[in-house]
């Protein structure tokens, strides 16, 4: 019985362990999310809207969850083959908005 008690309390120390490790793992992302987002606010975006054949401008969530704006637009390669590209923005929702509103004033000329 000695042997399965010692088991229980190691188990219980490394289930302890981890648990703290885990918390400063979320800790620590939740640091880095809000450093990025600082940088996000901070940071502007310009763009020769006409240089690019834009065909939209979306927001979209990477697989980690991050809102990033995408710019779709068309490519010409060197056969003249019209290709399909995106542009991935890691911006805020004002930036976003932002050029958003700048494509669809460039769209009116």
């Amino acid at each position: 019985m000695f042997g399965f008690n010692r088991q229980v309390r190691d188990l219980e120390t490394r289930i302890k362990k981890l648990k703290d490790n885990f918390e400063i793992v979320e800790r620590r992302e939740a640091e880095a999310l809000a450093i990025q987002e600082q940088e996000n606010r901070a940071a502007a975006v310009a763009i020769a809207w006409e240089k690019l054949d834009v065909f939209s401008v979306e927001r979209q969530f990477n697989r980690s969850g991050g809102p990033a704006t995408i710019i779709g637009y068309f490519f010409e390669d060197a056969n003249g083959n019209r290709i399909t590209k995106e542009w991935v923005i890691w911006c805020n929702i004002e930036i976003h908005n932002k050029l958003v509103q700048e494509f669809n004033e460039t769209r009116k000329k």
